[in-house]
């Protein structure tokens, strides 16, 4: 019996370039952590649009980088992760932004 007549072999797997998940830490959009996924062959900016994070309600938001432990500042609509490279990722904390000092930019860029 040749290999594979019994059972054909599986289809490949098909794999969004990116991805982003979303885990609420507190309610109401208090506190939810994304991680931003690249799974394309090549380096990628990814860009997070607060307003697609289930739950959240901010505009302004703050944005923590939990991999490299520092605060990316206070951000109006989105965040761009500059160049994540093939098969990377980035990990972060989002939080309203009221009571924190303002960034001068719309939005953070991290090679």
């Amino acid at each position: 019996m040749a290999l594979g007549s019994i059972n054909p072999p599986p289809e490949p797997v098909i794999v969004p370039a990116y991805a982003y998940y979303y885990k609420p830490m507190e309610p109401g959009g208090a506190k939810t952590a994304v991680l931003l996924i690249n799974h394309a062959n090549v380096a990628a900016d990814l860009t997070l649009n607060f307003a697609d994070i289930p739950g959240v309600i901010c505009t302004q938001c703050h944005v923590r980088d939990i991999w490299a432990k520092k605060g990316l500042g206070n951000l109006v609509d989105s965040y761009e992760a500059k160049a994540v490279a093939s098969h990377d990722s980035r990990f972060l904390i989002i939080t309203p932004a009221h009571g924190r000092p303002k960034q001068s930019s719309n939005r953070a860029m991290i090679a």
